[in-house]
């Protein structure tokens, strides 16, 4: 299922991929830029275009990131129990 919800005044959509032993969310802006995290990996993945980028979530200058990763988990848990 995908959920659409809202950040800092922008529009995402994500959804939770079961991979193998792995859950995968992706999170996807409305200029078509993909995050996409494994859950308990502490690194990130930003898709931009052609061009692919490594974040470590536990720096501090990611921390926008990392918020915006806790909203899509929220926004899939408070649409699981509608």
């Amino acid at each position: 299922m995908t959920v659409t919800f809202q950040f800092n005044r922008r529009l995402y959509s994500c959804h939770l991929v079961r991979m193998d032993n792995a859950s995968v969310l992706k999170i996807k802006n409305e200029k078509g830029e993909l995050l996409t995290v494994t859950k308990g990996c502490p690194t990130a993945t930003k898709t931009k275009g052609k061009v692919v980028e490594t974040i470590d979530l536990r720096e501090k200058r990611h921390l926008n990131l990392f918020n915006l990763i806790r909203m899509a988990v929220i926004s899939l848990e408070v649409d699981e129990k509608k």
